[in-house]
């Protein structure tokens, strides 16, 4: 520590010299100036690449990089989406009876979620989340519990409608699936593992994926997202930064983490409708079974249904799909994806090939059967 400070003179008492100590302190203001400019630009030099706009301390200048009003204005849009929307959102509880190895009748409950579409208690979930349940129970955000109904449900969208008795609820509204962009952000409410109106945020990770669920229903057109999703979080909504649903929070990959499906949009709207006028939800058929073609570019029909569409159309076995109205064809979920996006009654264009030729055949789709 001796070399910070001057050591103390035995010489005997003298009168200081003002001039000397004068010196001294301005030497030493010199000495200090000149090691703060060489500190700072050796941290300009290598701490950073460009200068920084705020040079007032480490803290600023690393800050200043990050648009504070951006990040500010960020955190402002979460904050007003999670508090409107979690007005809309309701948690479900389910309860069903199996049976075990005696026959004897075992009960069971089960946690989802859902949301309001309409301000006379009209509900939106997913189909597994209600499947099989002789009572369902919608509990809203003041805590009331109500009584359920299902007004329709739809194995292949993995969505089903509800309805309770209640007026005047504020509800949420889709955004098309076509003009989301793939990055940009995107909320998930819902009743995680029983943890009423979670919120979690994350980006829009792809589009027009396929699943394969439990009971074997190949849903199509679905939305993949990193905002993080769990057991109960089924059934709610997936906002954009604007409130508007653009997806149903339905199911996550156990293969790996921040890997999230949702049913889009514009599906959700297509089952909506079809529920609230038919009961049930119209798919359009064209009658064909299919199997990839070895070398992806197809699907070859591999077995027909003799009264569908596709045979009425003069579509044989063997022939190889590789095209739907310009659309290129490469698999079945391509093929499954094409044809549940038209209704029953749509015409559309088949490019096939068949014995080495290139064929445009013409086929009106029917309405799928409901067994």
């Amino acid at each position: 520590m001796e070399g910070f400070y001057e050591e103390p003179q035995v010489e005997g008492p003298k009168t200081p010299k003002k001039r000397n100590s004068w010196l001294r302190s301005v030497t030493a203001i010199l000495v200090i100036a000149v090691m703060l400019f060489a500190s700072g630009f050796v941290g300009y030099t290598y701490g950073y690449n460009q200068k920084p706009a705020v040079s007032s301390s480490p803290v600023a200048v690393t800050t200043s990089y990050t648009s504070t009003s951006s990040i500010s204005d960020l955190q402002s849009q979460i904050e007003t989406v999670a508090a409107e929307a979690s007005d809309a959102v309701v948690n479900i509880q389910t309860e069903s009876m199996s049976y075990n190895f005696f026959y004897q009748p075992v009960p069971s409950e089960g946690l989802g979620s859902g949301f309001f579409i309409s301000s006379d208690g009209y509900i939106l979930t997913n189909n597994h989340v209600i499947d099989g349940a002789s009572n369902i129970t919608v509990i809203t955000r003041d805590g009331k519990k109500y009584s359920a109904k299902v007004v329709g449900s739809d194995q292949l969208s993995d969505l089903a409608v509800l309805k309770i008795n209640v007026s005047g609820v504020k509800y949420l509204t889709f955004r098309s699936t076509d003009s989301t962009r793939v990055g940009e952000f995107v909320l998930a409410i819902g009743n995680p593992l029983g943890l009423s109106y979670s919120v979690t945020f994350g980006v829009l990770s792809a589009k027009e994926r396929s699943i394969e669920e439990d009971n074997g229903a190949l849903v199509v057109d679905m939305l993949q997202t990193d905002a993080a999703i769990n057991p109960g979080n089924s059934g709610g909504p997936l906002l954009d930064l604007s409130g508007k649903v653009v997806g149903i929070n339905t199911a996550i990959s156990t293969e790996g983490q921040g890997i999230g499906f949702a049913v889009s949009g514009d599906t959700a709207v297509k089952v909506i409708n079809d529920i609230m006028k038919n009961g049930y939800v119209k798919w359009a058929y064209l009658g064909v079974v299919t199997q990839d073609a070895t070398k992806g570019d197809g699907v070859n029909v591999v077995n027909l249904d003799a009264t569908g569409p596709a045979y009425k159309a003069g579509i044989k076995v063997g022939d190889k799909i590789v095209a739907i109205d310009g659309k290129t064809v490469t698999s079945q979920e391509d093929l499954n994806s094409i044809i549940r996006k038209h209704n029953p009654g749509d015409t559309i264009t088949i490019t096939l090939q068949r014995s080495g030729q290139t064929l445009k055949i013409s086929v009106t789709l029917g309405e799928r059967p409901q067994s």
